[in-house]
């Protein structure tokens, strides 16, 4: 169950930064509102998941995870380029995230 939290915290980490882009610097307040709400269960879910996990497996796996993910996002959706260290940089986050909850 602790993995189901920790990645609706992930879903809902990524939806929240994705409707950061839509906020216009929080000019929109609807938006606005639904990114706070988005990051605030993620914390949520994030923190029923560390009841279980261990706070390095839990926080890293979310943030890596949500990082990752949105530099996806953001080359999907807004076009966003990347320098070819940016892929570099995807795959060593895969890796950390795979080494940490492998290993």
């Amino acid at each position: 169950m602790h993995n189901l939290f920790l990645a609706g915290g992930i879903l809902t980490e990524i939806i929240g930064s994705t409707l950061l882009k839509f906020t216009d610097g929080f000019r929109n307040k609807p938006l606005a509102l639904f990114c706070l709400l988005a990051y605030g269960i993620s914390y949520y879910l994030v923190a029923l998941a560390m009841r279980v996990l261990p706070l390095n497996v839990a926080y890293a796996t979310w943030n890596g995870a949500g990082t990752m993910l949105t530099m996806v996002i953001g080359m999907v959706l807004f076009k966003e380029k990347f320098r070819p260290s940016g892929y570099i940089g995807l795959i060593l986050l895969l890796g950390g995230i795979v080494a940490l909850n492998l290993l």
